[in-house]
């Protein structure tokens, strides 16, 4: 019953938690698919071996919520992600980047977590079939095969794509902050060019100060694939508060990864599940100390 309820609360309208996914993350213009193919993931040999030993467990009747070597797999490829994005590492990073890092290091493994339940919770499930059947363990394995596709390739490359973007204009909103007294306004820059978003449009050559709320929602990237990017300026034609753009944007990118020392908000689809109290435990996995 508790899995029947808990994949009840994580569909809306009537759409499951993956066709969520699939509609959160599908590509919406040419750049964005180019880039969501350029990554290879690192992997791919450890996660089947993980995935054939859960597929065993869950099939022999364990119940099994979260798996620690899965959850730490999935937080340590975006991890490297961020990393990547940020240019450069935990172990070399001082002052402000080693405590950005350490902020943009938590959410991932805390989205990791939920991401681990979710893909969980979708596994059992598939025990049985639409019939309510049980599934011969061929036609389970296949099912899960299927699952760990979409979770753990399709949907960790575009989480990876976003972690890379995201956690690079983290590591320029130090900067920012850095240069704000002799920079002290920002322009947002789109590419230019046809592929850009209508939504994202109205938003170039805006020029605000640094310390307008403007930027808590509407620092890039604002979408998977974004192209924007922001410009410090010593002076310039300041938008008037009339003609400041409020552009209608997908929930989870109306924020600032610098300034919240977050990638993956809390309005992202992972996160909406009934057992809140297992979640805010972090579903008794560890965030790994760094040393």
């Amino acid at each position: 019953m508790k899995d029947q309820n808990e994949l009840s609360s994580r569909t809306r309208s009537g759409i499951s938690l993956i066709e969520q996914l699939k509609n959160l993350y599908t590509p919406r213009c040419n750049h964005a698919q180019e880039q969501h193919r350029e990554i290879k993931l690192s992997y791919q040999d450890d996660l089947l071996e993980i995935i054939d030993r859960l597929i065993e467990k869950i099939y022999s009747g364990e119940t099994v919520t979260v798996d620690q070597e899965l959850y730490e797999l999935t937080a340590n490829e975006l991890f490297e992600s961020v990393e990547r994005g940020f240019g450069t590492t935990l172990k070399v990073a001082e002052g402000a980047d080693l405590e950005m890092l350490r902020k943009l290091r938590e959410n991932i493994y805390v989205f990791s977590g939920f991401k681990t339940y979710n893909m969980l919770q979708e596994a059992s499930a598939l025990l049985l079939d639409e019939n309510g059947a049980r599934r011969t363990f061929a036609q389970f394995r296949d099912e899960i095969l299927k699952l760990n596709q979409e979770y753990n390739v399709n949907f960790l490359r575009a989480e990876y794509n976003h972690a890379t973007a995201s956690s690079r204009m983290a590591a320029k909103w130090t900067q920012i902050l850095s240069q704000a007294d002799a920079l002290p306004l920002l322009q947002y820059i789109t590419a230019g060019d046809s592929r850009v978003r209508e939504s994202h449009r109205p938003l170039d050559k805006v020029i605000l100060p640094v310390t307008h709320p403007f930027w808590n929602s509407y620092m890039p990237p604002n979408d998977w694939g974004c192209r924007c990017t922001v410009r410090q300026l010593a002076e310039g034609e300041r938008t008037r508060p009339q003609d400041i753009p409020e552009p209608q944007l997908k929930e989870m990118f109306l924020g600032n990864p610098g300034k919240d020392g977050v990638i993956f908000p809390r309005t992202h689809p992972y996160y909406n599940i009934a057992n809140q109290d297992d979640a805010d435990n972090n579903f008794g996995l560890n965030i790994p100390i760094y040393e």
